[in-house]
């Protein structure tokens, strides 16, 4: 059963579904989403989950109908007010960096897009800025490497554009497609826990699209679990780990335990993360 999360919050979702045809990708979901709250939207490929990350930009195919309700601070976001704050206030991390970053511009001119896009910065403004987000999200020697272009870096480089590009208006909330499925599972951490502070520093919501129960174990205070476009589950981290209530969730977490994820580490990770955010 979908339970819309008690309190109202900086992201609402009421009654959505996305139908091609005959066929329902995503299935009446709702929840909601608090300012500084980091939600796991969980399920296997097919899910719907992309698909809800879709909708909330506006960006799902125009072929498909869309019903219910995605309120954004209070607003209703139709395809037209969306524009107004995506990139802006809603800031999106992909989960292939080479598709989602241009291959003919150069990454100082990608970091200060939506930037330039809001009229943030001006001209002269931008490239001290693109050499600020370089360096604010750990790329090696920032003043030269805005002048490259993405097939000169690595995936975890570029993955790190994507998310400097992602924060670089401070938005209040930053949607991850599954940003780690190309990178190694080294990077991936890397890029993941640097994602979380930013977000943390920046006071932003993040709601991570994954498959993975223990990427999203270990990053996020609250769980959602999709399956067949429906959301079957949705509970705090500890409470999810410990008493699923869905079959289709209790067999998500066996399978995570059946590859050696420790999930009492998992939540103890993340009681560090927030004590670490607490204190800051």
């Amino acid at each position: 059963m979908t339970v819309l999360a008690e309190s109202t919050g900086l992201l609402e979702i009421s009654g959505v579904s996305v139908t091609f045809g005959d066929q329902r990708a995503v299935d009446d979901v709702s929840f909601s989403i608090g300012a500084g709250e980091r939600v796991g939207l969980i399920g296997e490929s097919g899910s719907g989950k992309s698909m809800v990350c879709l909708t909330v930009q506006g960006l799902q195919p125009r072929i498909a109908e869309t019903t219910g309700t995605v309120r954004f601070d209070g607003q209703a976001l139709g395809r037209g007010e969306v524009r107004g704050v995506r990139g802006r206030r809603i800031g999106s991390v992909f989960q292939e960096p080479m598709t989602a970053l241009n291959p003919v511009m150069t990454i100082g001119a990608q970091l200060v897009t939506a930037l330039r896009a809001h009229g943030l910065v001006t001209r002269r403004e931008s490239r001290p800025r693109a050499v600020e987000l370089a360096a604010m999200v750990g790329l090696p020697d920032p003043a030269h490497i805005i002048d490259r272009y993405p097939h000169q870096l690595s995936g975890g480089q570029r993955q790190r554009v994507v998310i400097a590009m992602a924060v670089s208006c401070e938005p209040a909330l930053v949607l991850a497609d599954e940003p780690t499925t190309a990178l190694d599972a080294t990077v991936a951490r890397k890029v993941l826990d640097l994602m979380v502070r930013l977000c943390t520093e920046l006071g932003s919501a993040l709601l991570l699209v994954t498959h993975d129960m223990g990427v999203a174990a270990t990053t996020c205070e609250r769980l959602m679990v999709m399956r067949h476009g429906v959301l079957v589950e949705q509970a705090p981290t500890a409470q999810l780990l410990a008493d699923p209530q869905h079959d289709y969730t209790r067999r998500l977490i066996a399978a995570a335990r059946s590859t050696g994820l420790d999930l009492a580490g998992a939540r103890e990770v993340l009681a560090r993360q927030q004590q670490g955010a607490g204190n800051e």
